[in-house]
């Protein structure tokens, strides 16, 4: 909203100014003299007629007889500030967001490669982003049951959620990670046969191997992906089928815990294989404007290199282990 000249925009800009920066100084007079000279100049010499016209002396012109109330006076100069500079103002709305638990995507205070690209593109939009963690699944819960959410974040594309879906703004890759010292190597899904493997909640429906689940000596479904390192680490299963950043962020917080980190194993050649398609996820907002908004606003940070910049941020530090297969990076 710009601040401007209300009634006497009928008026113009320079020519209500002109007007009403004289009235303040006939009301004020010598208190103000210094200024009012300076700005009536200011006023003439920008008008068209500048060539036409002389300088002003407010000591010439007649005064009004009377103190004015400073009340007025005060309201005057706020005017007369609004008309020599006028700005945009808009209120910054704050978005709650229902965001999943994700080491290293998404976690508290909006920290994590999927909770950046997030912020930083609905900060371009001029919105400010306040993340609501909780375990993945229970997000997309919470936001179908509390209308005090206005989105929710790391959405399937194929999920049904009341208002209005983004296009997709984040890719996870789900992979193999495993011990090449002991195990592998793993190219292919094949190569999962006759291996002890453990997968997040609904891993096997969502990453389709029940075609290949006769061949795998084992495989365990666990919510907690904490729980996946531990286990590999403890040499009771083969491979984590998972996400390679998640897992690896996992890895990296298990190696500086006091107490687990004695199980470790400094030989260990830790790999990720991706043999499994990237999995698309979308924004859903709750007013489809701010939908539109976000898929604008996502296009020119990508055009920036700004999700380029996040993805590296993240993914560089744990290339070791990915061995740039992650989306490529």
């Amino acid at each position: 909203m710009s601040s401007g000249l209300g009634l006497y925009g009928s008026l113009g800009r320079d020519s209500a100014f002109r007007q009403f920066s004289v009235w303040v100084c006939l009301i004020e007079g010598e208190i103000f003299e210094k200024a009012c000279n300076t700005v009536a100049r200011r006023s003439y010499e920008t008008s068209p007629r500048a060539s036409q016209m002389t300088s002003i002396d407010i000591r010439q012109m007649p005064r009004r007889a009377g103190s004015v109330p400073a009340v007025v006076v005060l309201t005057a100069v706020v005017w007369l500030i609004c008309c020599l500079v006028p700005v945009s103002v808009k209120a910054v709305e704050h978005i709650r967001i229902a965001a999943p638990d994700l080491p290293g995507a998404s976690g508290e205070g909006g920290t994590g490669r999927d909770a950046e690209i997030v912020d930083q593109v609905l900060n371009l939009c001029g919105y400010q982003a306040e993340f609501v963690v909780q375990p993945f699944g229970r997000h997309l819960r919470t936001y179908r049951e509390q209308q005090n959410y206005d989105a929710a974040m790391t959405v399937p594309l194929a999920a049904n959620l009341a208002g209005a879906g983004t296009a997709a703004y984040i890719w996870y890759q789900n992979g193999a990670y495993y011990d090449s010292s002991r195990t592998g190597p793993i190219r292919s899904i094949e190569d999962l046969s006759d291996l002890h493997l453990v997968t997040f909640k609904n891993g096997v429906e969502l990453l389709e191997l029940n075609e290949i689940v006769p061949d795998i000596a084992s495989v365990l479904e666990i919510a907690d992906q904490r729980v996946h390192s531990k286990l590999l680490f403890l040499k009771r299963v083969d491979a984590i089928l998972a996400d390679g950043l998640i897992i690896a962020e996992i890895n990296r917080r298990l190696a500086n815990d006091q107490q687990f980190s004695p199980n470790f194993d400094p030989h260990a050649a830790l790999r990720f294989s991706p043999i499994f398609p990237p999995s698309p996820y979308k924004m859903v907002f709750r007013d489809s404007l701010i939908a539109e908004e976000f898929d604008r606003c996502y296009d020119a940070a990508r055009k920036d290199g700004v999700i380029a910049d996040i993805n590296e941020r993240h993914l560089g530090p744990f290339q070791h282990e990915l061995r740039h297969g992650y989306l490529g990076f």
